[in-house]
Parts: C-alpha cells; structure tokens; sequence
C-alpha cells in the first residue's frame, strides 16, 4: 500500500511538472513573438494548436536525425495557427492566375541550355535587398516582381494593407520594358537564367505545413505539385551541399526570423519539386538616369 501511495504521488508529481513545463513554453512562444488574445477561451485554443504544432515538428526532427527527411523544422510565429487560416493568409497566387501550359505574354524566351557554373549566390554581389515581412498580407508576389514600373522605396514603402496603388511616375526607380521566361519546368535553363542574368522570380507550391515550419536543411516535399503554384518568391542563388544534394537557394518574404534568415533551400534536380521552375521569368529593367 504504502509503494502504491509512493507511486502515484511520484506519477502525479510527474504530471504537473510536464504541465508546468507546457505552460512555460506556451508563455515563452507568446512572448517572444508579442502574441496577444482576446480571453483565456482563445488562450486555450490557441495553446492546443501549439502544442500540436510543436508535437508534429518535434517529430519531423527525430525523423532528420535519422536521416529520413533533408531538411529540420522549427517553432516559429505561425506556431498558433491552424493550417487552413494559414492557407488563407499567404495563398496570393494559383494556376488559373498563372495560366500553367497556357503560353504567358512573354517578351522573350530564355534559350541558353545550361551552364558549367557549380554554384551561385547573389547576395554576395550587392544583387539582392533585404529580406521583408509581407505579414498577413498576401503580397508575396509584390517582393518577387513588379509591374511596368516601381517607385523607389523611399518614396513608397511596404504598408502591408489592402488600399489603392499610389504609384507616382516621378518617384519611378526603375521600369519593367517586358519580361523574358523560363521555359516552364526546365531546370537546367531555370540555372543557366539565375547564372547569367540574376535573382529570377519564380512561383512554387508552398502552402503544406512543412514549408511554414522550415528550419534549415535541403526542402524536399513529396507531396508538393511539379506544376501547381501558389506562393511567389526569388530565387537568388543555387548550389550542391557537403552531402552532394544539389538545392536553388530562395529568398522568402516571410521575415528574417523564418527559415535561414528569411531564406530557404530548396531540392534542385528533383524532377522540378514544388513547380520550382514551372513560373519563372525576369524583368527587361529600364533603370531611370
């Protein structure tokens, strides 16, 4: 009797200090990303869809550790989010939008085959701006190409709002005379673009879980389309790793704080994986004198 009564004083012990421990990670993750609710009901309910969150990334990484998966997740400020609200959030593109086997207006074809360059990152050539927070607003498509012509930042900073455009012709930086594309689903000249002209703008399938939580690592997703797309961004580089997976290094406009410092590695040479050469295409730029 006196064992039982040790036993479950010590498995009631145990339950609260697991509760404890929740309690301070939920407060901790609240916190650190200034999350605030409107009563202790959406408190709860939130804290479950972290907890579960945290649970499926936790799970994720035992399964890199072994090796099983390419890439490690990790909790960030879409922890408390259910998938579908995060679905409505971000998704600012689709392939009734993008026309995927319908010829785009292109001015141009890109037509150079490939290239023996091995690797690439723009970043280190001043080619590429910091990376910005689109927020709750689906703007992606706004960071990854613009439009006939753009005002300078300066002049007209991200609102990350819903409102009329403002564009104002004697604050323009830079003009957009066409866009040449990549034919669509081609890799080897998706490369050849991005080592002869630059960051290309590309649309991927982004919008799985496992995209939002993307820590480090080479992102491969079998579940991701090879021609439906949903989520614009910039490929700004390319590369092999130390185990020989070759990845297009993307910039995201997520904030610094998601992925590798806004960025993500993305599986390259992987029968064009999440649709990442299926929309691509840069701007013919006219730059103001």
């Amino acid at each position: 009797m006196k064992t039982l009564l040790i036993a479950t004083i010590f498995a009631v012990a145990q339950v609260l200090s697991f509760s404890e421990a929740v309690n301070q990670e939920w407060e901790t993750f609240k916190l650190e990303y200034n999350k605030t609710y409107k009563n202790d009901i959406e408190d709860r309910f939130r804290m479950k869809i972290f907890m579960d969150n945290k649970h499926k990334i936790d799970k994720h990484n035992e399964n890199y550790e072994m090796k099983k998966v390419s890439y490690k997740q990790k909790m960030n400020k879409y922890g408390d989010m259910l998938y579908h609200e995060l679905v409505k959030t971000f998704e600012c593109c689709n392939n009734s939008e993008l026309g995927f086997g319908i010829p785009p207006p292109c001015s141009l074809y890109f037509a150079v085959a490939n290239v023996n360059l091995t690797n690439i990152d723009w970043r280190r050539y001043g080619a590429v701006t910091p990376v910005k927070d689109q927020g709750s607003c689906a703007a992606c498509w706004a960071f990854s190409a613009d439009n006939k012509g753009v005002d300078t930042e300066v002049s007209y900073p991200y609102e990350a709002r819903n409102d009329e455009c403002r564009y104002n012709p004697a604050y323009k930086g830079a003009s957009d005379n066409g866009f040449v594309c990549i034919p669509q689903g081609d890799e080897q000249k998706l490369k050849a673009a991005v080592a002869i002209i630059g960051p290309v703008s590309i649309a991927v399938d982004a919008l799985h879980r496992s995209f939002f939580f993307y820590s480090e690592g080479i992102y491969y997703e079998p579940k991701c389309s090879s021609y439906y797309s949903n989520h614009a961004v910039l490929v700004v580089g390319y590369g092999t790793d130390e185990n020989g997976q070759d990845y297009w290094l993307v910039k995201n406009s997520w904030g610094v704080s998601w992925g590798i410092g806004g960025y993500i590695k993305m599986a390259r040479n992987q029968q064009n994986n999440c649709a990442i050469a299926s929309f691509a295409s840069y701007p013919i730029v006219g730059f103001r004198g």
